[in-house]
């Protein structure tokens, strides 16, 4: 994983810092999209179109991919995806996530980005307070307040070749490690995609080594009903466009990345950090404090029910394919005590807690 904690040389230095020319934001409103979901009344997602240009796109995975680039190392490494299963273990797990990644902590850059969002977003969540729908109940009946301090500077790049997807999940709070901060929304931008026609192309004349190279189709950010069952086939589907930002909070809405059909899919994922006001005033670094964030998690995981995955060795349909037996993950990256996982037989089932890292 690489750290860039200054301009990274292969990106300008006015690099994001101009206003986007023709940048427009809709807020989702579940309960009037093509299939309603009266379930996320009042659930936070905002889509911004071209918030980037192809151009700042490009530029973004080639530095990316320059970030893993060392004297031992002259081509780019695109890691396989891993899930988080708890206690800061993760592990590869292809029926619920395939694709690959590059994680990237680099704090100008996440500046940068959040500098060009917040006119489109400062007006909603720049300032938290009694929104039980994405809090949890605690920090609501405690009429707490939180603002937006900054986005997490691990930027996490996708990319989904052909047949790659991650299966209904949730994702979950990330805290950070001195407890100073949490993330209540996720950041989602897609880094290729076009508008429009979205026609397929003749498969059976394109070889193998040629397929990622098409214009990418399928690979849509789906939401699902929480509880999903093999009864209910409501869904609202975001497809990739280059340049453009999906923003919704972590705590309720549960989503997956659809299969790419063609060609490849690149995007960023990363998160809104917030800070709670008066939590120094209030709480100290002792024994009160740590008791705080365990029950601030237990809070937010109250009413989750996980999923139960068979492993290899009993092999399932997967998430997406079985319904009935999905109900809601969550992803859950925080140094605070984690919820325990336990195993049976040797990989016969297993809770896991899916991590979009």
């Amino acid at each position: 994983m690489a750290t860039s904690h200054e301009r990274p040389s292969w990106l300008p230095e006015d690099f994001l810092c101009a206003d986007p020319q023709n940048a427009s934001s809709r807020r989702i409103d579940f309960t009037k999209t093509n299939s309603a979901f009266p379930e996320y009344e009042g659930h936070y997602a905002l889509m911004v179109d071209d918030l980037l240009s192809k151009e700042e796109c490009d530029l973004l995975i080639r530095a990316a991919e320059e970030s893993t680039i060392s004297d031992s190392n002259k081509t780019p490494k695109w890691d396989q995806a891993l899930i988080n299963v708890g206690n800061g273990q993760q592990m590869l797990h292809t029926d619920t996530r395939r694709c690959s990644r590059i994680l990237w902590d680099c704090p100008w850059l996440a500046a940068r980005i959040l500098s060009r969002i917040r006119p489109f977003i400062q007006d909603d969540i720049e300032v938290l307070r009694d929104v039980s729908s994405i809090f949890c109940r605690g920090p609501a009946q405690r009429q707490e307040t939180w603002r937006l301090s900054r986005l997490n500077e691990r930027l996490r790049f996708l990319r989904y070749y052909r047949g790659e997807y991650f299966r209904p999940h949730m994702d979950g709070p990330y805290v950070t490690p001195g407890g100073e901060e949490i993330s209540f929304f996720t950041l989602h931008l897609y880094l290729n995609g076009e508008p429009g026609d979205r026609k397929m192309a003749d498969l059976s004349a394109v070889s193998d080594d040629q397929v990622n190279s098409l214009p990418l189709r399928g690979g849509a950010t789906t939401f699902f009903p929480p509880f999903i069952d093999s009864d209910d086939a409501r869904t609202f589907s975001v497809n990739p466009q280059t340049g453009s930002v999906l923003v919704f909070q972590h705590r309720g809405l549960a989503h997956s990345g659809d299969e790419v059909l063609q060609g490849t899919k690149y995007t960023l994922r990363t998160d809104f950090m917030f800070c709670r006001d008066g939590l120094f005033e209030k709480e100290t670094r002792g024994l009160g404090y740590l008791r705080y964030l365990y029950t601030l998690r237990k809070e937010a995981l109250k009413g989750i029910k996980l999923t139960t995955i068979k492993g290899d060795d009993n092999s399932t349909s997967s998430a997406t394919n079985n319904r009935s037996v999905f109900r809601a993950q969550i992803s859950q990256r925080t140094s605070i005590p984690h919820v325990a996982i336990k195993h049976s037989q040797p990989t016969q089932r297993l809770l896991t807690l899916i991590s979009t890292t």
